[in-house]
């Protein structure tokens, strides 16, 4: 008697400590539950326990769980994501393992958004500014090479044009407003010499791309050749509609 009495007070204990466990938050819980609930013993006696009663069925599963967006306040320019005093929502995994321990962000509390709202009035953040996406375009536009095709027979002068044309065939479409040609004219004999377009980003920044002439004629078949071109990703297509606007 006395053994099953100390028999039943282990389990008792075992099951408290277990429940104090389960209670503490972790993200890799799984929560089950009996497909066939057991039955209940009779005083001291425990009920025996079946092989059904050992199937369990997934109830919630805490690792897999989506984890909500964490908002944070940007400490800098970041592209992608916006403009220094910025409050922006993003996944929990990027804040936590980029932005926060970079120190490019830092957590909204009432310190820092007054701080950072007061930065903001300092600088006068009042007329238009870029949007996240704009400025991966600015840095696109300045790292990129337009390669513009021109006929050796035919007399020439370079117009916007042939500017907006080149860049659709790179996958950018610019307004003609957007282009600003360089102050000296460009004909027939600049042939491989480098020199650069101007294109205005959302009305505020004009943004220099490197810019060259390729002359094409026809080969012996009358086939055009290949016209060498900087590849452009197709995560990297840009349209006017969303990001080059008219000034």
């Amino acid at each position: 008697m006395f053994s099953k009495r100390l028999s039943h007070l282990s389990r008792s204990l075992a099951k408290g400590c277990a429940k104090v466990l389960s209670e503490q938050p972790n993200r890799t819980t799984v929560v089950v539950k009996r497909k066939w609930p057991a039955k209940l013993g009779n005083g001291d006696e425990f009920a025996r326990l079946k092989t059904r009663n050992f199937i369990y069925e997934v109830v919630e599963n805490r690792a897999q769980a989506k984890h909500p967006d964490v908002r944070v306040i940007l400490a800098d320019n970041v592209e992608g994501f916006g403009a220094e005093g910025d409050v922006i929502d993003v996944r929990a995994n990027i804040a936590r393992t980029w932005l926060l321990p970079s120190k490019v962000a830092v957590y909204p509390s009432p310190e820092n958004l007054e701080k950072y709202e007061r930065i903001k009035k300092e600088r006068g953040d009042t007329g238009p500014r870029h949007t996240a996406y704009a400025m991966g375009t600015i840095r696109a536009l300045r790292d990129m090479e337009l390669v513009i095709p021109m006929n050796r027979n035919a007399d020439w002068s370079l117009t916007k044009t042939h500017v907006r044309v080149a860049f659709r065939k790179m996958g950018i479409e610019v307004p003609d407003d957007c282009i600003t040609m360089p102050e000296e004219d460009i004909s027939h004999d600049v042939s491989g010499e480098d020199f650069t377009v101007g294109v205005t980003v959302n009305g505020i920044e004009t943004v220099p791309v490197s810019t060259k002439i390729v002359y094409w004629e026809l080969d012996e078949l009358g086939n055009l050749p290949d016209i060498p071109q900087i590849q452009v990703k197709k995560d990297r297509r840009w349209s006017a509609k969303d990001i080059i606007t008219k000034s």
